[in-house]
């Protein structure tokens, strides 16, 4: 039989490790998900990092998970949130590059302004960055800015 970890689990190993190995005051931020697309369900749990989007009939909103600490930074355990994904939802995953983008006049891109984008039903990973990109109208991203999107299909009957 295979042993396997959750994902509190695997954060709070490689947590251990990092705090062992990294210099003092290094971390790292991180999700570390699990989906099971038999049950569309998806279980995370979160390093730091921000919240993901989840977009449903209800509309776009952040989860209300615990972030949890970054990696390396002390030893702790992280705590698990699972998600259903109902047809046609989308779970967004984003770094801070996305949110943090600045337009010529320093105002951020922001977490709404990413929800509002992320309702539309062509929205997609291509579709965020050319609209960060645009928004900061020729500044350039000053940071990673990484999307991740995960689509619920509607089941074929």
């Amino acid at each position: 039989m295979e042993a396997r970890c959750s994902p509190g689990e695997v954060l709070t190993h490689l947590n251990r490790l990092l705090v062992e190995d990294f210099p003092s005051g290094k971390f790292v931020t991180m999700v570390y998900a699990v989906l099971d697309p038999v049950s569309r369900t998806l279980t995370f749990a979160n390093a730091g990092h921000l919240r993901p989007i989840l977009v449903d009939d209800l509309g776009a909103r952040s989860l209300d998970n615990e972030r949890g600490m970054p990696l390396g930074l002390g030893f702790g355990s992280f705590s698990e949130v699972k998600v259903n994904l109902p047809e046609n939802s989308r779970l967004v995953f984003y770094s801070d590059g996305i949110t943090e983008t600045v337009n010529p006049a320093d105002e951020e891109y922001g977490t709404a302004r990413l929800q509002e984008h992320v309702l539309g039903p062509s929205a997609s990973e291509e579709s965020i960055l050319a609209d960060v990109r645009s928004f900061a109208n020729g500044a350039g991203l000053d940071d990673d800015a990484t999307v991740i999107m995960i689509r619920a299909m509607q089941r074929n009957s």
